[in-house]
């Protein structure tokens, strides 16, 4: 019975201290125009992406060993985009890139603003 109640305790304790990434979970922004985009990061590293009544999945990874970090998001229907962005607390700062740019090294006043739902 010490046995089970050592083990129950150690698994409890091992699924409350696993730590998530801090960019999972729903960000949203507006822009110029008014129309809002959303991002869901999801722990498995699924993506939706939503805008203008269209929905967009796929998966992103979050490369913090960068300087800035380069965040890259795999859609199922195109191709990756990979660009640079900035995770404080709860605001997120994505560079926009076309797909023939050069990977940015700073941001732009087009960086694209998201705020944690």
């Amino acid at each position: 019975m010490k046995r089970f109640l050592l083990l129950a305790l150690a698994v409890a304790c091992l699924s409350g201290c696993v730590s998530t990434h801090p960019l999972i979970g729903r960000w949203k922004t507006v822009d110029n125009e008014g129309h809002e985009a959303v991002l869901i990061f999801k722990p498995d590293q699924a993506l939706e992406a939503l805008s203008r009544g269209e929905t967009l999945t796929g998966h992103w990874t979050f490369n913090e060993d960068t300087e800035p970090c380069r965040l890259e998001l795999t859609f199922e229907e195109q191709s990756a985009i990979v660009t640079i962005a900035k995770l404080e607390g709860d605001q997120l700062l994505i560079e926009p890139r076309e797909e023939d740019d050069e990977l940015p090294t700073q941001f732009t006043s087009k960086a694209q603003k998201y705020r944690r739902q």
